[in-house]
Formats: structure tokens, C-alpha cells, sequence
């Protein structure tokens, strides 16, 4: 069990828990999005109010696994970042800088694109 907060009264409010930690009763609580699965986490938030009561479980971090998953799907790719280094007009900005690198693209080559899109 780890970043455990409690009450005034000395309570348990929040805890982050593995599964393995967690009682029947917040197992049984515990929501888990209907497009993940529970092997997808690697902990739960549980919530208590001050007089001890289960407020609610829920997935807290994910598991390393599915954290390398959603990495490599948000670094690949795909035309929004081609419209980007295609024709924005600041070649310093953030999103043309990120997406020049996710295309894995040089200047010579974006300029060869733009001249061919231009000349049509």
C-alpha cells in the first residue's frame, strides 16, 4: 500500500493498493472501463469517508505493459502530422517540431514535398 491520506479522526480516506491488497469488499467494488481489462492496471485508488465507509475503487496506474503499448500507439504517425510539417507556416513550433520527428522527415524532404504539392 502506498500514498495513504487519512482523516482527522485517524480514518483511512485514500489509499493507492495492488490487487492483491485489496479486501473482498473493494474487490468487489472496484470498476474497471468496459475497453481495459484488470491485468491492464498496476494499482487501484480505494476511498473511504471519514467514518470508515467504501466510497469507491478504482484503476489508478497502469501496468507497465499496457503503459508501453499506449507509448508506442501515441508515437506513431499519421496524417494530421503530415498536414503539419506540410503547411504550417512556423517551422519553430512545438507540434511542427513533434511531428517532423514522428515522420522521421529532414528539410530537404519537406521541401521537396511542398514543391510538388505547389506545383500541381
Amino acid at each position: 500500500m502506498e500514498q495513504t491520506q487519512y482523516a482527522n479522526n485517524g480514518q483511512l480516506v485514500s489509499a493507492v493498493k495492488n490487487y492483491e491488497e485489496l479486501t473482498a469488499e473493494e474487490k468487489e467494488a472496484l470498476v474497471i472501463p468496459v475497453t481495459n481489462e484488470l491485468s491492464d492496471y498496476a494499482n487501484f485508488q480505494v476511498r473511504y469517508n471519514k467514518k470508515g465507509e467504501l466510497l469507491g475503487v478504482k484503476p489508478h496506474d497502469f501496468s507497465e505493459s499496457k503503459s508501453a503499448a499506449i507509448e508506442k500507439q501515441t508515437q506513431k504517425p499519421d496524417l494530421i502530422d503530415s498536414l503539419q510539417v506540410l503547411f504550417n507556416k512556423n517551422k519553430h513550433s512545438k507540434q511542427y517540431q513533434s511531428a517532423k520527428k514522428r515522420l522521421n522527415v529532414t528539410n530537404k524532404q519537406i521541401n521537396e514535398a511542398r514543391q510538388v504539392i505547389n506545383n500541381d
